[in-house]
């Protein structure tokens, strides 16, 4: 007897093994044929294969049989009729897929506005996965008949981008104990301009006692710099070369808030991220908070590697630099969607303390995706 059934798959080869691994090795394909998921945005999302797999009983002794229009079958009548069924199913399948083909067209006119949108998030490195959950929210609330509203997609689509990132808000800096701001990350990511800009907005702005202090001395030139932004906005600076120092001068502060600038760690150096490490240990007993600070052109998967090398500190907090030096941040929502730490600050230049914002979701959405 022929025994035939229908197998799926996200490619040919995985309906293939489905096929082999329940027919066995002597099964072989009738048809094949790509499947569309159904729904509103079907055509957002990747295809299947289906495949229609037959073996005999018999096919260890006679040789498989290709059924084609001159085919002449000289075979038992009632294997016979099995095979004559099996191309009126063929045949069915194939009138399905011709009208399959006519539903794609017509979708496509209707959709062409949402596929853009989707291009662009594409475009901007946000991941498949993120694009699938986006679509599949918007589709169990949207109505047909507003599918063609661009307006009212880009709103959804924005504001489900802002959903999956998490923001710290503007932090206030009170209490009678100093609040101590650690930044940690890469060379080159801009730490110390940052710093500085932190350090201008809380003294110029909020009128805080501010401190600033450096463990950095790795850098030839960077505390002196330092020093000098400090002087100009009468900020006390000190630099100390360990980390028992480093607990005796923040014990002793009376400051509001206290600024320790680190230096470089590459998320290759292991043993550079362990001595920073311990010397956040080292104030365990002072409220502190730290921040990874990671520049908006860096690719996402090197954003969720330094986040992941630098989870020994125990960082609180994501701080995004240099948003004008690139055309695509869209790496920051699919990176920071992956880390699951929330963003407090940003910059986008050189001016101090201009260039920096507290983050807030619509804004890093809105800068990430201009195009919409």
């Amino acid at each position: 007897m022929l025994g035939y059934k229908t197998y799926r798959g996200k490619d040919l080869a995985e309906a293939i093994t489905k096929m082999k691994l329940d027919l066995g090795v002597n099964a072989i394909i009738l048809h094949k044929r790509e499947i569309r998921p159904k729904g509103i945005f079907a055509l957002f999302r990747r295809p299947e294969i289906e495949i229609v797999g037959a073996v005999s009983d018999r096919a260890s002794k006679k040789p498989n049989i290709v059924l084609t229009e001159k085919t002449s079958l000289n075979v038992n009548p009632l294997i016979q009729k099995e095979l004559e069924d099996i191309k009126k199913q063929i045949e069915k399948l194939a009138g399905k897929k011709s009208n399959l083909s006519e539903e794609i067209v017509s979708e496509n006119e209707k959709f062409r506005g949402f596929q853009r949108f989707v291009n662009i998030m594409r475009e901007n490195d946000i991941g498949d996965d993120i694009i699938e959950k986006i679509v599949e929210s918007i589709e169990k609330e949207i109505n047909v008949t507003i599918i063609d509203d661009e307006r009212v997609i880009k709103e959804k689509i924005k504001r489900r981008l802002m959903d999956l990132i998490d923001t710290t808000g503007p932090i206030e800096v009170e209490g009678k104990k100093p609040m101590v701001f650690m930044l940690i990350g890469p060379t080159g990511m801009g730490k110390t301009t940052t710093l500085v800009k932190i350090a201008a907005n809380y003294r110029l702005k909020k009128n805080k006692e501010i401190e600033i202090i450096s463990i950095d001395n790795y850098r030839i030139g960077a505390s002196e710099q330092l020093k000098a932004y400090a002087d100009i906005m009468q900020i006390p600076f000190k630099k100390v070369s360990n980390k028992s120092e480093l607990k005796i001068i923040v014990k002793k502060s009376k400051a509001d808030l206290i600024l320790i600038d680190t230096a470089g760690r590459s998320p290759q150096d292991d043993m550079s991220i362990s001595m920073l490490r311990d010397y956040i240990k080292e104030l365990n007993l002072h409220y502190i908070d730290i921040f990874l600070v990671i520049s908006a052109n860096v690719k996402k998967k090197d954003i969720l590697e330094i986040s992941n090398k630098y989870s020994k500190t125990n960082y609180k907090y994501l701080l995004y630099t240099k948003l004008d030096e690139t055309l695509s941040t869209g790496a920051i929502i699919d990176a920071t969607y992956r880390i699951k730490k929330p963003i407090s600050f940003v910059t986008f230049g050189q001016d101090v303390p201009k260039h920096i914002d507290v983050a807030t979701p619509e804004y890093i959405v809105n800068y990430a995706l201009t195009e919409f």
